[in-house]
């Protein structure tokens, strides 16, 4: 995960967020996400699918091509902080979904 010297707006809006790690993305399959580019101001979050089939040879990660992404770019990786996972994403034939994370009781 990328750093940000204290007292930058980023440092501030990062707390709690991990970077996003491509092994673990490739084990765990596509995942829906709450998630905040270092390319972008402070605070601003958006929802996408992550996706392993998504990542490029040279190691980019490909964001937007689910429908209902909020956020379409290429990206290194060290560039996304993951806040929160939402759901894993499944396709079927009528589209992409959701599955919710199951909340512990």
């Amino acid at each position: 995960m990328r750093i940000f010297p204290e007292g930058h707006p980023k440092a501030e809006s990062l707390k709690g967020a991990v970077g996003l790690d491509l092994d673990q993305l490739n084990r765990r399959g596509a995942v829906v996400a709450v998630i905040e580019l270092a390319t972008q101001p402070p605070y601003v979050l958006q929802q996408v699918t992550l996706r392993p089939d998504k990542v490029s040879r040279s190691g980019l990660i490909r964001l937007g091509e689910t429908p209902g992404d909020e956020a379409v770019c290429w990206i290194d990786p060290k560039a996304v902080y993951v806040h929160e996972i939402l759901g894993t994403a499944v396709e079927d034939a009528e589209g992409w979904h959701v599955k919710p994370m199951e909340r512990a009781a």
